[in-house]
């Protein structure tokens, strides 16, 4: 059945309808200004409730502290009243020994303030900046120039050193360690920049305590105390800390390591890093015999022992160890799987294995 246009109702209907539209469309317009209004109300009170909590304050001084503000920036504020001294830093980092502390501006330069006024004594015009210690502080050019200078910002040691960033440019007892170019020898100098060691150690390490362990040219290593005397001379293969003792180290010599205290007492005489079962087969049974081999890695280096007794057939100079046969052991250098070395099970060298590939080539 058609609808009749003239029936009287449908006017009714259709004002009806206007009307709830327009109702509908107020209330949503209503509730997209509240929900804005609550919003931006709300970011508002939340940002300044987290800038409230995010302040924290650090004394520096006995007038002076600093206070961080939103856990990025930093600024030195009079202890008693919290009124800001210096404007924003990154941050401030001050010395245990000197009333000059070092810091970041928000562009990443450095210079110094002092811990009793707050003030910027030296302005941030350094790349990089070491705390004072006994009187100087180490700074660095853009172009990783590195010398060391006053309390008043002039040079006592003259910018003719490279900055590495693996060391701490800190005066202990009268010395620091520096070197002179990039990838360059290290040496030590007093606070006259004049050397106490001549640079021609390759590497430095203060691992242990206030003690250095120093790499030679020839590839030995020593342990110098914190008065530069020689703890363990530069006789060794290879020096690394106990993890687990600030009083001894762990020194390898002709391809045995040691523990040892720093008083030379021998804690453990044969020290492994890793030790596994080697076979010639290495097809999993379900019952496999044991092994009559294994290797063990001493360092980065690997060698051989009997399993029934711990005798060393091949001490651990090698890269890599394997079983060519039921009767020969196959050894790399290098990892150089070109060539190899052969040994027997008495560890009686049988000559060298060259790859194919490797001979055609020479």
């Amino acid at each position: 059945m058609e609808p009749n246009e003239n029936n009287p109702r449908h006017p009714k209907l259709r004002k009806v309808a206007r009307a709830t539209g327009t109702l509908l469309s107020c209330v949503l317009i209503f509730f997209c200004f509240f929900c804005a209004a609550r919003t931006v109300v709300g970011y508002f009170h939340h940002k300044a409730a987290h800038r409230g909590e995010s302040k924290v304050y650090e004394r520096l001084s006995e007038q002076v502290g600093q206070m961080w503000i939103d856990g990025r920036t930093v600024r030195t504020v009079d202890w008693t009243t919290k009124k800001p001294i210096s404007p924003k830093l990154r941050w401030i980092r001050p010395s245990p020994w000197d009333p000059l502390a070092v810091f970041s501006d928000p562009d990443g330069n450095r210079g110094f303030l002092d811990t009793r006024t707050g003030r910027i004594v030296i302005p941030a015009k350094f790349w990089h900046a070491w705390i004072f210690s006994e009187g100087l502080a180490a700074v660095s050019s853009e172009d990783g120039r590195l010398g060391f200078i006053r309390a008043d910002g002039s040079y006592a040691i003259a910018p003719d050193f490279y900055c590495d960033r693996s060391l701490d440019y800190v005066f202990h007892d009268g010395y620091c360690w520096v070197r002179t170019k990039k990838n360059g020898p290290f040496g030590v100098i007093d606070r006259t920049g004049r050397w106490i060691f001549d640079p021609v150690y390759t590497s430095v390490c203060p691992d242990v305590g206030r003690s250095f362990i120093v790499g030679l040219e020839n590839g030995k290593y020593g342990l110098l105390d914190s008065t530069l005397r020689w703890t363990f001379p530069p006789e060794y293969d290879c020096i690394s800390r106990d993890p687990n003792r600030a009083d001894a180290v762990f020194l390898t010599r002709d391809c045995i390591k040691r523990l040892v205290t720093l008083d030379g007492e021998v804690l453990e005489p044969f020290v492994i890093d890793c030790i596994c079962p080697l076979r010639y087969d290495e097809i999993e049974e379900e019952h496999p015999q044991p092994a009559r081999f294994l290797w063990f890695r001493v360092n980065k280096k690997m060698g051989v022992m009997e399993a029934r007794d711990g005798r060393i057939i091949l001490p651990a100079r090698f890269d890599d160890v394997e079983m060519a046969s039921e009767t020969m052991f196959e050894c790399r250098i290098d990892d150089n799987y070109d060539h190899s070395l052969l040994y027997d099970l008495q560890g009686r060298p049988l000559g060298e294995k060259i790859a194919r590939s490797a001979a055609q080539t020479r």
